[in-house]
């Protein structure tokens, strides 16, 4: 017997799209609220919460990804609020990615503490520059935690897109790998965080004129 966690209950429309609109304490809602809770799968039942089984009819399972944070990264879906920039200018946001484009100096676009034990994925694509510039590193406090990530660990080119996910390892580091080529993994860090790290764009050479990146979320390992 599949066990079911109890979401909620609601309607579905004239267009056969359901709404939930009471939370599993009863309370009115106007839809599911997250909780950073990861991948979740999610099935709608005809069936009320002590009567649905096996049999019941249902829906097919849909997976949902409840994350911590996100930021679609383009001009309709945005997140602000997480990133700090330093020397970049990264709006306004574009319609389909977010363009990070350098200024003078050191140039970041850095995140806000992110919890040890998550997932980062996100598409990113890299213009100018090689693929041995630092592009993707983790900070403490206002520091760098050793080297960081190049496009040359990830096996990818520049002016391509590449869909990367950085693991934050509860040994103190972090692993990126390239989704496109999961042969291809890199250690994002060399000297370990001992506490909540945060994440950053990280444009380290003046040849690097833009980062592009889109889809950034965060959600438990």
């Amino acid at each position: 017997m599949i066990k079911y966690r109890y979401l909620g209950k609601g309607y579905t429309d004239e267009n056969g799209i359901a709404h939930m609109a009471e939370d599993a304490d009863g309370q009115a809602v106007s839809g599911y609220t997250g909780t950073g809770r990861g991948l979740t799968d999610v099935i709608a039942s005809t069936d009320d919460k002590d009567n649905i089984k096996e049999s019941s009819l249902q829906s097919e399972t849909y997976n949902v990804l409840d994350c911590v944070v996100y930021d679609g990264g383009t001009l309709d879906n945005h997140n602000d609020s997480m990133w700090t920039a330093q020397n970049v200018t990264f709006t306004p946001r574009q319609a389909e990615y977010t363009d990070i484009v350098k200024g003078t100096g050191s140039s970041l676009l850095v995140s806000s503490d992110l919890p040890i034990g998550s997932v980062i994925e996100f598409e990113m694509r890299q213009i100018g520059g090689t693929t041995t510039n630092y592009i993707l590193g983790l900070r403490q406090g206002t520091s760098f935690l050793g080297n960081g990530t190049r496009l040359y660990d990830l096996g990818a080119n520049v002016d391509e897109w590449v869909r990367v996910k950085v693991e934050l390892k509860d040994d103190g580091y972090a692993i990126a790998t390239n989704l496109d080529d999961t042969s291809k993994t890199d250690r994002v860090n060399s000297t370990a965080y001992t506490s909540n790290p945060k994440f950053a764009f990280w444009l380290s050479d003046t040849a690097i004129t833009d980062l592009y990146f889109r889809n950034f979320k965060v959600y438990p390992i």
